[in-house]
């Protein structure tokens, strides 16, 4: 996963201002299928979001080589995130993932954000223990011991009248588990992420997304 955000053959790639693999964009609807997550529902860690998402905010994060990173935040502390490279068409996708925002903390000051950013942070850990569930570190798996984080620079554009897009610098780890009976994964999503004003350690959880598991209108 992580070569396929950032190990990637150069490729001149133009981005719109904002890119919108399968239509989605800001006030878009998604609908999400229920039926897939049905099956899974009793054996992951988070509660979906409703069947019907409208997106609120747009992030867009370039990884170089003609690769991007879309997210698109919806309603209900959800966000879908794209992985493209070389256009921002159906063809051109990588990697679909479904989050949720399951926790934040916000550190007091300087020392307890060092504590999560600095040398010895737990954020890129070979594993991780999350409402006591380990995940295996994805990005970078097979160095041994705790790696750097990976960080990247987010432009999200939201709804709110006048407001310029703003940048959200993230440092950031992907961990996965194997969900119990069936060969698909739950995914835990670490980011230490800050603007010019705000400083938070944001714990999302996910899971692969189907493209036909939702339609945009």
């Amino acid at each position: 996963m992580f070569g396929k955000w950032f190990n990637k053959k150069e490729v001149e790639v133009e981005a719109p201002s904002l890119p919108s693999p399968y239509n989605l964009r800001l006030k878009a609807a998604v609908d999400i299928d229920p039926i897939p997550f049905s099956m899974i529902s009793d054996k992951i860690h988070f509660v979906l979001p409703a069947v019907t998402q409208i997106v609120e905010a747009q992030g867009k994060v370039d990884l170089g080589g003609g690769a991007y990173l879309s997210r698109y935040y919806t309603s209900d502390d959800a966000f879908i995130q794209i992985n493209t490279t070389g256009g921002f068409d159906e063809q051109h996708v990588d990697d679909i993932k479904l989050f949720v925002f399951e926790d934040t903390i916000t550190p007091a000051n300087q020392t307890e954000w060092e504590t999560w950013t600095g040398k010895d942070s737990k954020i890129g850990d070979a594993t991780f223990m999350f409402n006591d569930v380990e995940y295996v570190r994805v990005w970078m798996a097979q160095s041994e011991g705790s790696v750097v984080p990976v960080e990247f620079e987010e432009e999200v554009t939201n709804l709110i009248e006048n407001e310029s897009p703003y940048a959200v610098v993230h440092l950031a780890m992907l961990y996965e588990r194997l969900i119990p009976e069936i060969e698909r994964y739950e995914y835990l999503l670490i980011s230490a992420e800050h603007t010019h004003d705000d400083a938070n350690i944001v714990f999302s959880l996910g899971v692969d997304l189907d493209p036909q598991a939702f339609v945009v209108t």
